[in-house]
């Protein structure tokens, strides 16, 4: 169901109180979100708006997940955790890039100081590392007789 309104808002936090009346499923297109904001919806201030529009929405309990070309859809509570797991992935990739960084950094290149900070960064790399395997094991652990959709990006080393 997408939601038509043509009133004039002008606060972020006004749209926030509004949408967040809405039930889950709901679809607010771009072109409605604009009008109520009164900014055009290719423009910066739009960008700025819309995102702390999902982060307030976010800590309301109402989720909002971009469709691409459309608008925001106020997202089901059953969605949250494959939403959660997306974005620790996109962290797990992070973490991965910044390691292979790490790994093929030309440390003989590199003067004294500045092999210094590399292997100050290095260390907490390494220690990073160390604690997300041990939070991966404890995960295991506990995911002995249930399944998850996380413990199982896991344990199939897809996250």
């Amino acid at each position: 169901m997408a939601v038509e309104m043509t009133k004039k808002v002008w606060e972020v936090e006004d749209l926030v109180d509004f949408m967040s009346t809405y039930e889950y499923g709901t679809v607010f297109e771009h072109n409605t979100i604009s009008n109520m904001l009164d900014v055009p919806k290719n423009s910066t201030k739009y960008r700025t708006s819309t995102t702390k529009l999902k982060k307030l929405m976010l800590e309301k309990g109402k989720m909002l997940e971009s469709l691409r070309g459309i608008g925001y859809k106020i997202v089901n509570p059953s969605d949250y955790a494959g939403k959660a797991i997306n974005q620790y992935k996109l962290g797990f990739n992070r973490l991965t890039k910044g390691e292979k960084i790490l790994n093929y950094t030309p440390v003989n290149d590199l003067s004294d100081e500045d092999r210094k900070v590399y292997n100050a960064v290095t260390d907490r790399a390494v220690r990073l590392n160390a604690s997300l395997a041990g939070g991966i094991v404890e995960l295991n652990r506990l995911n002995k007789s249930k399944s998850h959709p996380f413990l199982d990006a896991v344990n199939n080393n897809k996250f």
